[in-house]
C-alpha cells in the first residue's frame, strides 16, 4: 500500500511515478483511488501551470485534456489568461501512462464541499488528513 499527496507541482514533478517505483509490485497489479481534491470547475490556474503541463511528455495532448481556457469577466483589470484545471484527470492520465489499469476517482471537490478544508475557498490555513489501512 502507498499513499501520496500532490498538487499540480507534485504531479508534474513526478510524485506518482516515484510512488509507483517504490511499490513492491507492478503498476498493473494496483488499484488506485484518487481522494478529495479541488475539482475542475473550481481550480483556476494561470499560464504557469499551462506551461508546466507542456513540459511533460506529450504535453500538448495532456494540456488539451486537463486545461480549459476560462474567459476573463468583463471589467476585469487583468489581461492574464486563466485556465480551469482538472487535477483528477492529470493524475489519472499519468497513472495510466505508468501501467495502472484501475483508477477510481472520488470527484469530491474540496473547494465546493464545506465538509473539506480549502484554503482557496476560506482564505485561512488549516489541516486535513487521510488515513489508509489494510484490514487484518
Amino acid at each position: 500500500m502507498g499513499v501520496a499527496h500532490a498538487g499540480w507541482r507534485g504531479l508534474i514533478g513526478g510524485v506518482l511515478e516515484a510512488l509507483l517505483g517504490a511499490m513492491p509490485c507492478e503498476p498493473t497489479e494496483l488499484s488506485v483511488w484518487l481522494g478529495p481534491a479541488i475539482g475542475p470547475a473550481a481550480y483556476q490556474v494561470g499560464r504557469d501551470v499551462y506551461e508546466a503541463v507542456l513540459q511533460l511528455a506529450d504535453g500538448r495532448a495532456l494540456a488539451a485534456q486537463v486545461l480549459r481556457e476560462q474567459a476573463v469577466g468583463e471589467g476585469s483589470t487583468t489581461s492574464e489568461v486563466r485556465y480551469l484545471f482538472d487535477l483528477y484527470q492529470l493524475a489519472r492520465l499519468l497513472l495510466l501512462r505508468q501501467g495502472v489499469t484501475e483508477v477510481l476517482v472520488s470527484k469530491a471537490c474540496t473547494a465546493s464541499e464545506p465538509r473539506f478544508f480549502s484554503y482557496r475557498r476560506d482564505g485561512v490555513t488549516g489541516r486535513m488528513a487521510t488515513v489508509a489501512w489494510l484490514p487484518g
